[in-house]
């Protein structure tokens, strides 16, 4: 058991696994993104959280999220089911005519809730 002695801080953060791709961040609009979220319940990250760049913008779904006070949420995704997300997300790029710098990736991370 470990035990802290000194200053415990009180701010909490939150952990990601997330399937997607990326973009520079001079590559994407950031309306067009809040479109995305908004209408097609895409994830948009932009650099300087975990797991990415200062430069870099992440679009994508997430696949698993977990915090520190409510844990982790199980999950068991089938390789069929990550190949559809990534033809969903292809769809809703080519729909608003963005075009990926690459193929698809898992990003994982944590950021400062």
């Amino acid at each position: 058991m470990k035990i802290r002695n000194g200053f415990v801080s009180n701010s909490s953060s939150s952990s990601f696994v997330i399937l997607g791709y990326l973009f520079k961040n001079q590559d994407i609009d950031p309306e067009v993104c809040e479109k995305l979220c908004e209408d097609r319940k895409i994830h948009c990250q932009a650099g300087s959280d975990g797991g990415l760049k200062d430069d870099e913008f992440f679009v994508g779904v997430d696949l698993c999220t977990f915090d520190e006070c409510c844990g982790v949420e199980e999950k068991r995704i089938p390789f069929f089911e990550i190949k559809k997300y990534i033809e969903n997300i292809d769809k809703v790029l080519a729909d608003y005519n963005l075009m990926p710098q690459g193929e698809a990736q898992v990003i994982t991370g944590n950021r400062v809730c």
